[in-house]
């Protein structure tokens, strides 16, 4: 909108993209007080992580020529994001700190008490204070990826979003925030799912420490890298999507009114890794639960995979190294639960350690009274 008391000359974009020559071009008066001009660049004039500035230049009908402008200083700026060829796979651990991802709600970053880089929404979300009001918080990937036969994406994760109500599906009005991750076969415009969304009941120490600290209506826990879960995904398998598809994929988190937690963290994302891919993880350290720590007549095991377990070691260690307990179960099973006597072990620090067939020990610190 521009206005002048004696009428107005002209009004004009100037711009320039990535410190280049300075073009310039004329808005359009549409109505009373309302100029308007879209910018089209032409193809192969700017590229992936180009930034556009510009600024509104205005001209009165007065002799002098009087000029007014916005901003008053400098320029506004945006960036440009490009989609990169299709490929057939897509792999980081996000320690390069990849320009591969577009919109502003995801960040990738170290967070306090993680080890290196990953893929993380804002901590905590929002959530809407609104009835019948919500947020979506996205992330897109720039690499389409073109689907084939068997195709799977996996990658570790810590998900601290608002709970459905018990019984709840998703789907369901009482199902309340969640994440999934989508695709779309026509550039963006409409979007499917992989699999269903899902929330902190997804792993019961995810909603453990969700229900631990509840401020009003928000969960105010933090998690560590212990509850990191191996998720893995078939791409083809609900039929939205088909061998031969090229699509583009976005991580969703969903947010309704009134209640936000600390919400998604993603690292180690691997799509279609069929290069490397080795046997799958059958243990992940977030679907391993002990408790109470400290613990002074028994300690609790729970397991709660994806995947069937045949059978782990369990170990203890005290602090000087040495090994006090060892035990094999027998499995067969994606759950598990069992409790250890430790009233014979004297007080102190322990290293306890799950060592499962084809996977990785899961180890946790445990104080003994």
């Amino acid at each position: 909108m521009v206005t002048d008391n004696i009428g107005v000359k002209s009004v004009k974009l100037k711009y320039f993209v990535s410190g280049g020559i300075v073009e310039s071009i004329d808005l359009v008066n549409d109505s009373l007080d309302v100029y308007s001009v879209e910018l089209a660049l032409p193809k192969g004039s700017v590229k992936d992580g180009d930034v556009i500035n510009y600024r509104i230049v205005a001209i009165d009908n007065s002799s002098q020529l009087n000029i007014g402008q916005l901003p008053l200083s400098g320029y506004f700026t945006f960036k440009i994001e490009g989609f990169q060829i299709p490929v057939d796979r897509y792999v980081t651990d996000f320690n390069a700190i990849p320009n591969d991802f577009i919109g502003t709600d995801f960040t990738i970053k170290t967070v306090s008490g993680f080890d290196s880089p990953a893929l993380n929404s804002a901590h905590p979300y929002l959530s809407p204070d609104t009835d019948n009001t919500n947020y979506n918080f996205t992330t897109v990937l720039k690499y389409p990826i073109l689907l084939k036969s068997g195709g799977k994406m996996s990658f570790d994760e810590i998900v601290l979003v608002e709970p459905g109500d018990a019984g709840n599906k998703f789907g369901d009005t009482d199902f309340w925030d969640y994440v999934i991750v989508e695709g779309s076969k026509d550039g963006g415009r409409n979007w499917k799912p992989f699999a269903d969304g899902y929330d902190s009941n997804a792993q019961v120490a995810w909603a453990n420490l969700w229900n631990k600290t509840i401020v009003g209506n928000n969960s105010t826990s933090v998690p560590t890298k212990d509850l990191f879960v191996k998720h893995q995904i078939d791409l083809l398998a609900n039929g939205n999507f088909k061998a031969g598809d090229t699509v583009m994929i976005r991580f969703r988190l969903f947010s309704d009114p009134y209640s936000h937690g600390w919400g998604w963290i993603i690292d180690n994302l691997a799509i279609q890794d069929f290069e490397t891919a080795i046997n799958p993880v059958l243990l992940s350290s977030g679907e391993v639960i002990l408790y109470p720590n400290p613990a002074s007549n028994q300690i609790n095991i729970k397991i709660q995979t994806k995947s069937n377990i045949h059978k782990f070691y369990l170990k203890a260690y005290s602090a000087s190294g040495k090994l006090v307990f060892s035990q094999v179960f027998q499995v067969d099973s994606n759950q598990f639960y069992t409790n250890i006597d430790v009233r014979n072990f004297p007080p102190g620090l322990y290293l306890f350690t799950l060592e499962p067939e084809n996977s990785q020990v899961i180890t946790r610190k445990i104080i003994i009274q």
